[in-house]
């Protein structure tokens, strides 16, 4: 009984270049592998019932060649051979293999020693005179030097290495060249080849088979080499797959073209062979351009993710430069008021060292709860417990919270809620943190004798929440980053405004984890800006307000 292991499409061999996961999958080569050893197998059973039942049309499909009771045996052994490969059974495959290898191996020993074995007619007898045929029901030596080759290929793809599937492919790709050569001679109509057919005499459907039996070893030893870069999803796996068609195709169907034009007497013999040549040029030509036109592009997409990555570093030194500064300012405060208790004060300076210590704690702290939320957003860590919240009373609690501020600084915050607002399936303190995170960015970016102003209202089947100021604006441009982290329109961390840039990054997020969205809008620098969130309105199902927000954000977080 034969060890199950993994298929030889499946087994990563030691310092070998990896399988691309690409259009070309594991299970997709494995799924090849097996049509063609299905295939092969169908083509050696349906000839071996023609022998059986003496059916004239099972055993040759086209012209007088037949194939021979021990080619379709072998077509047997080979296609079990190569479904156990594909399944994982590789001492199963390797002794199928090896007993169609041993058929076509003795068959060609007859021909080149000129023995006798009494192998071909063992099972059938054929009467002689067979067309292609130098003794009664013996395969040609064409066929069995090809089942020889796919024998010995299947045999060491039981021990897969570098070296072995280097041969492995060679014997395959030697096969392959056979069996073009048998049927692009029935394409132009030579079915006996080159007028010698006792030794090169081939059936169509002998060599159609054989070919399939090829591919199918190739895709069986995808691993490393050749059909390891054909299958890639890279650069050059694309530029092979591209063109290899057209550079095989397009000189059969020429030389087909030529040949019939030559039996209608429209051209002679010198210009049909120049009309070739100058054929194959330009193919070649074209072959040429075209890889240097693919390349070139590759070098384009290269230099544009280059420069996207520089940019991203870019980004994120800055970042760290301005996280660098935040950190910094409070802890200098921080420090220099506490290093006023050391020396002799009063009561009342202790309470105001107290205070302003106490207020650059909490700034600290929410530093460090930003960082903590872009951590958690960016993890797929960050997840909410929506319940019926009422809607205007959370708005106006959290625009409460920034009048002081607004009141110092000479700005105007008004507040409107729309009464028929009842109440959203929401998580009240992440809610709460956008639109105090607006709020505050639309005090902060106002000018003093400016404007702020927040309502609620409904519209369609959603509830919003529209934040405008009269403040700093932004430009279209810089648009399309607003709501990116580690993007601010203003890198510099001698800014004015302060701050690390990441309250909108983690506002989107916090809304579209609720089955919201958020955007922005500003008429241009200098002329204020207008950000409006809108909610689903009552009635939501809390699982699945999530929605498929996490993934988007870590795509845009890197």
């Amino acid at each position: 009984m034969s060890e199950r292991t993994e298929s030889g499409i499946g087994r990563s061999i030691l310092g070998s270049k990896p399988l691309v996961e690409s259009g070309f999958t594991r299970t997709t080569l494995r799924t090849w592998t097996t049509w063609c050893g299905t295939a092969v197998f169908v083509v050696g059973a349906a000839v071996l019932t023609g022998w059986v039942f003496d059916i004239d049309s099972l055993k040759t499909v086209y012209g007088p060649i037949t194939m021979k009771t021990n080619a379709a045996i072998a077509f047997v052994l080979s296609g079990v051979a190569l479904l156990a490969s594909a399944s994982g059974y590789r001492t199963a495959a390797a002794a199928g293999a090896a007993a169609a290898g041993a058929i076509g191996a003795a068959t060609l020993s007859q021909h080149v020693f000129g023995w006798d074995l009494g192998i071909d007619q063992l099972i059938f007898v054929e009467s002689p005179g067979a067309a292609a045929t130098a003794s009664p029901n013996r395969m040609g030596p064409h066929g069995s030097t090809s089942l020889v080759f796919a024998g010995a290929a299947l045999v060491l793809l039981r021990w897969p290495t570098r070296q072995s599937l280097r041969l492995v492919q060679g014997l395959a790709f030697t096969g392959l060249a056979f069996s073009l050569v048998a049927i692009t001679g029935y394409a132009y109509g030579a079915t006996e080849l080159f007028g010698i057919a006792r030794y090169t005499g081939i059936a169509l459907h002998t060599a159609v088979g054989l070919f399939i039996l090829h591919c199918g070893v190739l895709t069986a030893a995808s691993q490393y080499g050749a059909i390891a870069t054909f299958v890639d999803d890279g650069l050059a796996g694309t530029v092979i797959r591209r063109l290899t068609m057209p550079v095989v195709a397009l000189p059969v169907v020429l030389g087909y073209a030529v040949i019939k034009a030559r039996e209608i007497e429209l051209i002679d013999r010198g210009l049909s062979v120049a009309i070739f040549a100058v054929a194959v040029i330009i193919i070649l030509l074209a072959t040429i351009w075209h890889t240097a036109a693919v390349i070139q592009g590759s070098d384009g997409e290269r230099q544009r993710a280059r420069d996207e990555a520089e940019r991203a570093n870019r980004l994120k030194d800055q970042f760290i430069a301005i996280l660098s500064h935040e950190l910094r300012t409070p802890l200098n405060v921080m420090l220099g008021r506490l290093h006023l208790l050391e020396g002799e004060v009063d009561q009342a300076a202790r309470v105001r060292v107290a205070r302003i210590v106490a207020r650059n704690g909490r700034l600290l702290g929410r530093l460090v709860e930003d960082l903590l939320d872009l951590s958690r957003a960016t993890a797929g860590q960050f997840d909410i417990a929506p319940v019926p919240v009422e809607l205007n009373a959370l708005v106006r609690a959290a625009v409460d919270a920034h009048a002081l501020d607004a009141a110092a600084k000479g700005v105007d915050l008004a507040v409107g809620t729309d009464p028929a607002l009842r109440t959203v399936q929401a998580d009240a303190q992440r809610l709460q943190q956008v639109v105090s995170n607006l709020v505050s960015n639309a005090v902060k970016f106002t000018p003093p004798g400016g404007h702020v102003g927040v309502r609620t209202a409904r519209r369609g089947g959603d509830a919003t929440i529209t934040v405008s100021d009269s403040g700093i604006g932004f430009d279209r441009d810089f648009e399309a980053h607003l709501f990116q982290p580690f993007r601010q329109a203003d890198p510099s961390f001698r800014r004015e405004h302060g701050g690390l840039g990441l309250g909108l990054s983690i506002a989107r997020h916090l809304v579209e984890l609720h089955g919201g969205s958020i955007t922005a809008s500003s008429p241009g620098p200098g002329r204020g800006a207008t950000f409006v969130v809108a909610l689903p309105h009552a009635g939501g199902d809390a699982n699945a307000l999530r929605g498929d927000t996490r993934k988007n954000y870590v795509e845009a977080a890197t």
